[in-house]
This record gives structure tokens, sequence and C-alpha cells, in this order.
């Protein structure tokens, strides 16, 4: 169903009485008839009952039960206890019982002793059950004995075949629950985030879920933590609650005697980022309603019952599967979050895909970072799952290739969106900062750092590397404050971190004096929006090799293909010591370095070139930092005329050229440099690009030998026009043409 079934109206203009109204999450849409569909049972949710994904939940349930068991959790003397809420048409339990009993030995078999309870609120649904041909033999062996039961209401579940009450206390093992889109028709609030307020859904009181849903907006005040934390984070967004959800949660456990872990699948979504791009929900065509699940807001709700909620999905599209566990409050937790991401690692839907990889990766020790990638790639829920392989993470980055450290960045970003508490005891934090750092990911190692400053403003290891991002960043003042702060206090004097920091400071302080200034001002940097020029400089080498990995930038911009980092530092070293020449680090505020321009000047010309980072091309930053750069030259330097060439196929460079204003000239080169095709751009009213043919030729001549490149024109130039003291010569070739342009 589109959205034209959903519309919108603020208090003031609704209409509507205020007594006519109902929150949306007590509304009439909720409610449900005997002989309504679960969402299960719909078309579009078929891979929530797949043979595959029972058999996954049947692995994830043995794994677990023998954690329960090795830790004295279980008592053999009891059955192991599997609730399903929603019956469907009972395949799925026939599935996971047979994989079951495959997975289990005989032994283990007999010690568990599943009994599998099919749960529906529908009693005609649970007598089609009891007489189910494919179900009839797991019924006489006393393995699965459908019931009826609500989730919500009811506080007990009777078994009729054995007379017996399940109800508080009266479960001991650890309970298993499967749930599959039953969330999704749960009630569910529904808040919108509007820079500064949270509003909250009401409608109609007579609004059933088979008509048209008009939402009315009242602000809300008294906000839940959940929601206040959504209004610190959000400018503008909708976001679904499942209150419903959270209430079945609650009231199952009590049943189970607190214990007990939750296997789903929904569509859904559980990354902060997700809850950023959502609008109105998409209903689902039905009698009943049915919406998105909200796993960031269920991973925050076990959190705050004590519980652990770890999220698995493969794409938007995908179902969002999810583990939720929750310990007894009599005894200590058998299971944590790293021995549930592995349990989350064989809910997949690809079992065969994932028995082909286990079998060519055992461990970190035999993967290395490949197996952590994959191991977090398949989980992708929560940074602190990296914790437990920061060291084999940290030991392995110097064999990874620029792609993989590419694509390390785009984890960590993507798993850092679904962390939604910071505690304290995670003191590694600093260090997985540190590694973002390595992967370029500055912005979001700032965001790390400073969530271990707001509960540790004393963490100087922190602050200082906080200054490293910000620096990465081009954040000069940030990065200054910082390292004073750190150069300040008293008790760090002459230790090695108030070493390092107060020489780093002295070098931070002289770089506003070489960025680039507007003329006649002393204060404002030349910039373009978030975008700065900094001279490059050997902090920026990292990032420098990162965004170097695309082949053709070394092919259109004729610089050195580096073998090494040693190679690129003494490079930086070597460009960045010669008098007239300007190479500067292309900085956006947000993501840090994407580039380098650079300038060679002599009197007043500049051959010029850039390159913007495999990761941010197309994007506009190599045009905006030219003409940033191109008006500091202008301005201070007093360049009337900027030259610059690009090989006469590169379609990309020479479009690029031609919306900065450059213009062709006709020169060509002698070999080897014949393939190069040259352009002017006028700075000044004093010179243009169309003057004639003799007088650019001369200026790009002089220009390219003042600048000690090795680049001849074909036309010789007219002895009586040289330049005083300035001989026409043979230059050696260097490793490195300078007088190249990119991108």
């Amino acid at each position: 169903m589109s959205n034209d079934k959903v519309t919108t109206s603020s208090k003031a203009s609704s209409g509507h009485d205020a007594e006519c109204l109902v929150e949306f999450s007590e509304s009439r849409v909720w409610q449900r008839v005997d002989d309504q569909p679960t969402y299960a049972e719909f078309q579009d949710a078929a891979p929530l009952q797949s043979r595959g994904m029972a058999t996954d939940y049947a692995d994830a349930i043995v794994r677990v039960w023998r954690q329960a068991l090795n830790a004295g959790h279980f008592d053999t003397e009891q059955p192991g206890y599997i609730l399903q809420l929603e019956a469907g048409d009972g395949q799925f339990a026939h599935w996971c019982l047979d994989a079951l009993k495959s997975t289990l030995n005989d032994d283990e078999w007999s010690r568990f002793n599943p009994t599998y309870l099919l749960a529906d609120s529908r009693t005609e649904r649970v007598s089609e059950c009891w007489s189910h041909p494919v179900l009839s033999s797991w019924i006489k062996t006393g393995h699965l004995e459908p019931v009826h039961f609500n989730a919500l209401t009811h506080s007990y579940i009777e078994l009729s075949s054995t007379q017996l009450t399940l109800g508080h206390r009266s479960i001991e093992n650890p309970l298993f629950v499967i749930a599959n889109g039953v969330f999704s028709g749960l009630p569910h609030s529904f808040i919108n985030i509007h820079y500064g307020h949270c509003n909250t859904a009401y409608v109609s009181k007579q609004t059933s879920a088979s008509e048209p849903i008009q939402f009315h907006w009242y602000q809300k005040t008294d906000l839940s933590p959940l929601e206040q934390r959504y209004l610190a984070r959000f400018d503008s967004a909708y976001t679904l609650i499942p209150d419903g959800a959270f209430d079945c949660i609650q009231h199952i456990r009590q049943i189970a005697n607190h214990e007990c872990l939750w296997l789903t699948s929904h569509r859904g979504f559980h990354l902060e980022s997700d809850l950023r791009q959502q609008g109105l929900p998409q209903l689902v065509d039905s009698p009943r309603l049915f919406l998105p699940v909200n796993g960031h807001a269920l991973t925050w709700y076990a959190s705050e019952q004590g519980g652990q909620a770890l999220h698995a999905q493969r794409s938007s599209q995908s179902p969002l599967t999810s583990l939720i566990y929750f310990g007894s409050p009599r005894r200590a937790s058998f299971c944590d979050a790293a021995q549930l991401s592995t349990v989350l690692t064989t809910v997949r839907h690809e079992s065969a895909h994932y028995a082909n990889h286990v079998a060519g990766v055992a461990n970190p020790a035999n993967g290395g970072a490949d197996f952590i990638y994959w191991l977090v790639s398949e989980v992708a829920d929560d940074a602190r799952l990296l914790f437990r392989y920061l060291d084999e993470l940290s030991a392995a980055l110097a064999g990874l290739t620029v792609q993989q450290l590419s694509d390390w960045r785009a984890l960590f970003n993507k798993m850092w969106d679904a962390v939604y508490t910071f505690r304290e005891e995670h003191e590694d934090y600093v260090h997985l900062a540190m590694i973002a750092q390595q992967f370029n990911a500055h912005q979001l190692a700032c965001r790390i750092l400073m969530a271990v400053l707001e509960s540790n403003p004393d963490n100087h290891e922190a602050r200082f590397a906080y200054a490293l991002s910000c620096l990465s960043r081009g954040n000069i003042d940030q990065t200054i404050t910082s390292l004073r702060r750190i150069t300040q206090c008293d008790d760090l004097e002459n230790s090695n971190l108030y070493e390092e920091a107060k020489g780093l400071l002295n070098y931070v302080v002289t770089i506003p004096s070489q960025m680039p200034f507007e003329l006649n001002s002393t204060t404002a940097r030349l910039d373009s929006g978030t975008l700065r020029l900094m001279p490059l400089s050997p902090h920026h080498a990292q990032d420098f090799w990162l965004q170097y990995r695309d082949p053709s930038i070394a092919v259109m911009t004729a610089l050195p293909a580096f073998e090494a980092m040693e190679d690129l530092l003494a490079w930086i070293e070597q460009h960045t010591q010669q008098d007239n020449k300007f190479v500067y680090a292309v900085i956006d505020n947000e993501v840090g370095f994407v580039g380098v321009v650079s300038a060679s000047c002599f009197k007043h010309s500049a051959f010029f070139y850039f390159w913007i980072g495999a990761d941010y091309q197309g994007q506009g930053f190599g045009q905006r930092a030219a003409v940033t750069l191109f008006k500091h030259l202008s301005a201070i330097h007093r360049i009337n005329a900027v030259y610059t060439c690009a090989f006469a196929d590169n379609s990309r460079s020479i479009s690029a050229l031609s919306e900065l204003g450059f213009c062709a000239l006709p020169d060509q080169a002698i070999p080897p440099d014949e393939a190069y095709q040259f352009y002017v751009k006028a700075l000044t009213d004093s010179v243009s690009p169309h003057s004639d043919q003799p007088h650019h030729s001369h200026a790009l001549q002089t220009l390219l030998n003042g600048i000690n490149s090795p680049i001849e024109l074909a036309e010789p130039m007219s002895t009586s026009i040289s330049q005083p003291g300035l001989e026409t010569k043979s230059v050696r070739k260097s490793t490195i043409k300078e007088a190249t342009n990119a991108r």
C-alpha cells in the first residue's frame, strides 16, 4: 500500500477536537479478529518462513543450549521449551524440529528433550495444527504441542496433553522464543522529531486499519530516555517506537522466569542512519496494520532491561534478523555479546555460503583481518563487538591493501551508527578510534573520542588522539585548543605524551600563516564552504596513501606509483621545500583529506595540477579546490595566468578544465611529451586567453624553464625575446613530471 493512505496535519490545522483523538499506539488500527492473518502469512514475508531460516534458528538454539548446559543453567530433568508465536501453517515448526533432530546426537536430543510450543491466539488455527499431518508425528512423541496463547494478555500457557500450566517461575530452563513477523503487527507509537521538538502522532478514535489514516501531531514533553536520545541526535525524522514489542517481551519474560533467547526476523532496520531517512510509514494492505520494526529501539530496550540485542541485515531490503538475550536476575548470565555474535553468524539465510567460508577461515589466527571483517560485517551492529579482536586487527593493519582499508572504513562508519550508549568500562574506545584514523575515518574517530571525553575529560590519551583527528580534518583551532589543554596539565609535564603534544603544538601553530589568505585580510582563511587548503605535510601521508590507490591517478598526473610509504614521505619532503612551489592537501571538514592541488610559480605565471582521491571523485572537490587556489595565487602572489596540460585523450580532465574556464592552446611539445594538450586561464584582466599565439608560447616556455620542467615546446623560442639571465637549456628529466593536470 502506498503512502496515499497516510496523511498528516498539525494540531492547529487538524480541525479535530482532542477528545476525538487517541494516540496512534492505542488506536483501533491495531485491533484484530480471529480470522485476520499474521504478517508471516503474507507472500512478501516468505523469507521469514523458509526452511533455510528454520535450519539456522535450530543451529542457534543448539549453540546457546550447549552454552547453558556447560554453564549449569539447564536442568536435564525438565524439557527445553521452544515457543513460536504465530503458528502460521505449522511448516516452520516442522522444519525447525527436523533440523534440531539432525544437529543433536541421540544423547543430546534426550538431554535437551525439546518441547515445541506452537502458539496462536486464533483457536481455529490451533485446532488446524493439532490435525496437521506433517506435525502429527512430532505431537505423538510429545515434542510439539499447539497452544492457544496471546502474548500480550495471557499470563500463562496451558498444555492440554500433559495438563501442565506454564506460568510465572514455572520454567526453570532458558526459554527459546521464535517471533518471526510478530513485532510488525503489535502496536507502535509514532513520533516526529523536528528541530528541537518531539511530536507524537494521534489518530481519530474511529480510524481502523482498513481506512485511510490521518495523523495529527501534538508536541510531547514527557519524553522517554530513548525519545530524548532521538531528539538530541536527529534534526528532522519520523520514528516508530515498537511499544507492543516491549510489552510482548516483558510479558514472556515473566512466564519464562526472565531467562530467554528471542530469535526474530522482520521487515525493518536497526541503524541510526536508517532512522534518519525514515518518512511516513509504508502500510501493508490488509485488515491489520503492519509496520517496519525499529531494531535500534529493541537494542536500547534490551540494554535498559539488562539484556543484549544483536542484529544482522544484508541490505535495507533484506529481513532484519535479531537475537535478544535476557539472563535471569537470580544467577549469572551464561551468554555474553561475543558468544551471541558467534551465534548470530549462523542465522543467515545462506547456510552454504556460511559453511564454505568457515571451512576456509577457521579463526582469526588463520584468517587475520579477512576473518575479522567477515565476522563483523555479518553482525554489523555494535562497534563493541570489535573489541574482542582489536589486537589482531591492529597487528594485521600493515598487511592490508588500500582497498581493504577503504572497506574497513565503510564498515566502521556503518557499525558506529548502531551504537546507542557509551559505557565507561570500554577502555578500548580510544584504541578503536586510533584504528579508525588509519582508515581515514577521521570524522568517526572524532565522534568516538568525543564520547570518551564527555565521560572522562581527563583522558589525555583520548584528547591527543582527538587533536590528531581534528588536524586531519583541517580544524586547526580545535587542534590547538586540545593540544594546549594537554601541555597545560602539570601532572603530565616531562611525560612522553606531554613532549609529543608540545612538539605537535609548535608545528600546528605555524600552519595558519602558511594557509591561503584573502588579500587585505589577516584573519579570514580562503576556503570554499567546508573545504580548506592546508600545506601538504608528513601527517597527511597515511590519508594520501589511501586515496592515491586508484592507478589512473598516477597515470593522469604522471606522478610516481609509490611502492612504499617511505617513498611517499620522501616525495612529500622533496616537493614541499621548493621555493615558489605550493603543494596543498585538500581538506574537507567532514571527511578530511580528499586530494592534492599544486602550483609552481615563476614571475607572474603558474603551472597547476590537482588530483582527487578514489573515494571522492565526481563530488566537486577538485573544482572548489582549484578556485580557492586561483584566488590565493592572484591575490597574494600576483599571478595573472595559470597554465596546465592534460593528455589529449583524457576527456574527463579536459571537461573539468573547461568548466574552470581554461582555454586550449595550439602549442605542442617535442617527444616524449607530444601527447600533452596545453591550456591557459587568465586570472586578471591584463591577460586574455585569446591573446596572440607568440605571447602565450613565449610565456609558457618561460614558465616551464623557470620551474625546471623537462617539457619543451615544439617551436623554439626566439632569442630576441629571451628573458635576461634565463638560459634556455636542457634540464635533466626527473622521475616526476609536475607539468600535468588530473581530475
